[in-house]
């Protein structure tokens, strides 16, 4: 559910930052991102602390999953905040 775009840390783009802005903008909050079932059911990895540790390193809210305004203002996508 929502939508993820890949990418990495160092390689932070407007493209991949605007993925957490569009799920909260839509309510979506990191709570409803799943795993498929496929690979959920095969693996021992705590998604939950995975996924709260990368929300953390990116700048985004492990909560809401809304960008801090810090990193909205390093894309040049400060004016984006007030949407949030």
């Amino acid at each position: 559910m929502g939508f993820w775009m890949g990418g990495g840390i160092e390689g932070r783009t407007p493209d991949f930052d605007f993925a957490p802005v569009f799920n909260a903008r839509e309510g979506l909050t990191p709570d409803q991102f799943e795993l498929p079932k496929r690979i959920a059911s095969s693996t021992k990895v705590d998604y939950s602390a995975l996924r709260d540790g990368y929300f953390l390193e990116m700048g985004w809210d492990t909560g809401s999953g809304k960008p801090s305004k810090e990193v909205l203002a390093d894309l040049g996508l400060a004016e984006l905040a007030a949407d949030l």
